[in-house]
């Protein structure tokens, strides 16, 4: 209800599947490594890469900002299923993912509705799922830098990367903020907020 626009594009015939076929990554040993690989990542990312080669935006040409933009992307569809499948993982089918409209933002979403039956703890990995996907997302995006010595791929890892920073603000309808509402037990977080 808070999305001004909100317009299906994968249905549930499509998310349901794929979602399950991953559920196995919210096991706990699957969460701990790769919460061990995004702590590693970071560390040599902004530890070694950034220090050493001095990434600049500014040296991105139009083509390689259309790229920066369609791997970004990329990496939201896969935030999305990230969402989904932890859903999967707790027994949660019709799920939907979607384009839609949030205050000024262009956003993606994933129907979840099925995770409120859920104990909070689980409500938050799947809050949480859609980061743990964009974080693999990540590590691709490094393997390819390193692979190809591209320097857009350590762009997207950095944009993508922001972009995950920005969505563990708790004061818009994030990730953030349905983590917040389920961790603490919060009901109606915003108008607690007001």
């Amino acid at each position: 209800s808070f999305l001004f626009v909100k317009l299906p594009i994968i249905p549930p015939a499509v998310v349901d599947p794929v979602a399950r076929m991953f559920g196995f990554l919210f096991h706990r040993p699957m969460l701990v490594a790769g919460l061990l690989a995004f702590i590693a990542s970071h560390l040599y990312v902004y530890g070694v890469l950034v220090h050493g080669t001095g990434v600049n935006f500014n040296d991105l040409s139009g083509g390689a900002i259309l790229l920066l933009m369609l791997l970004s992307t990329l990496g939201t569809i896969c935030h999305e299923f990230g969402h989904a499948s932890a859903a999967a993982h707790f027994g949660c089918r019709r799920m939907t993912i979607g384009w839609g409209i949030y205050m000024v933002y262009t956003v993606l979403w994933t129907n979840v509705s099925e995770a409120w039956k859920l104990p909070r703890r689980q409500r938050a990995i799947v809050d949480i799922g859609g980061v743990h996907f964009e974080s693999m997302f990540l590590l691709l995006m490094l393997g390819l830098h390193l692979w190809t010595g591209n320097p857009i791929f350590l762009f997207a890892f950095i944009f993508i990367d922001l972009s995950i920073a920005n969505t563990f603000n708790p004061f818009l309808r994030m990730d953030g903020y349905w983590l917040m509402s389920d961790l603490f037990g919060i009901v109606n977080l915003r108008h607690q907020q007001n």
